[in-house]
């Protein structure tokens, strides 16, 4: 059922529905962050991942970006980092925000972030911005021998270590010496191109490779966010999905000058809506 979300404005904030998710923006979301590192590598993967379900298992794709720094590394969804510059754009202008987000991927990776041996795990649920911040943990990979696949052009050998809950496979191109890869992969001696978990809900395959030389850099956006733990930002995911317009409804600052009003197309206007299937890289 199509959603459409009117908003009274007292504040520089607009919202985006799309199926039953639904996400709101405000001044908080102008602005790249902060420069952490200067590009030098640029890796392209495709996420290919799959939500169980017990009525309609659910299969989605996402181009993902790992910008590898000196010190410091970010990984997230290219076309969630393209929405977000159309965001802050129209923010800019003063205008509503009228984006066609059709990315799955809300998540942002950094390692060695907010220092060294850390890494920050940035997420924005509905209107409110989180980051978790965990000492780094590396997986304990055991060397497959014999193995050799070749990927964009390199000889690449595999590896397998439990991790976070899922047992991981990935192949790692000796040639390409950079200890880091998709998400929280890294620690083998040679860039991760490619990797899954032993059940394929999530697979992510390297489609480029390229030398940044040019000046660009790594921006961090997370100073202002909620910091809260791994398990709490897990409760807060399943309050979300079970009813993502009642959370809304319920975070939103309502008053006389501001008011959220999510309707269907025959104008109805929606208080709750149904459960959504998730399933989190780690839990």
């Amino acid at each position: 059922m199509k959603k459409t979300i009117l908003l009274l404005l007292g504040l520089l904030l607009t919202a985006s529905a799309r199926s039953q998710m639904v996400s709101i923006f405000n001044s908080s979301d102008m602005g790249r962050g902060d420069s952490i590192d200067r590009i030098g590598y640029e890796v392209v993967y495709d996420l290919d991942a799959t939500v169980p379900s017990k009525k309609d298992t659910i299969c989605y794709s996402e181009r993902m970006l790992l910008q590898i720094g000196s010190q410091r590394s970010a990984f997230f969804s290219y076309v969630a980092f393209q929405v977000d510059s159309l965001v802050e754009a129209q923010l800019k202008q003063g205008n509503n925000v009228n984006v066609n987000d059709n990315s799955r991927v809300s998540w942002k990776l950094f390692k060695n972030v907010p220092s060294q041996g850390h890494t920050a795990y940035l997420d924005k649920v509905c209107m409110d911005n989180y980051r978790v911040v965990e000492k780094t943990e590396i997986p304990q990979w055991e060397l497959v021998a014999d193995s050799v696949k070749t990927i964009l052009g390199y000889r690449c050998r595999l590896a397998k270590a439990v991790f976070k809950g899922r047992l991981w496979w990935a192949w790692y191109a000796p040639e390409v010496p950079i200890d880091n890869g998709p998400w929280k992969l890294q620690g083998l001696p040679g860039l991760i191109l490619m990797a899954s978990d032993s059940h394929r809900e999530f697979v992510f395959t390297a489609v480029g490779l390229t030398n940044v030389h040019n000046s660009r850099n790594i921006y961090y956006k997370g100073k202002n966010s909620s910091e809260v733990s791994r398990q709490d930002l897990n409760k807060i995911y399943k309050r979300y999905y079970n009813d993502a317009i009642g959370y809304a409804r319920m975070s939103f600052p309502q008053s006389s000058t501001n008011k959220i009003s999510i309707q269907d197309e025959n104008h109805n206007e929606l208080m709750h809506s149904k459960p959504q299937p998730y399933n989190l890289i780690e839990w």
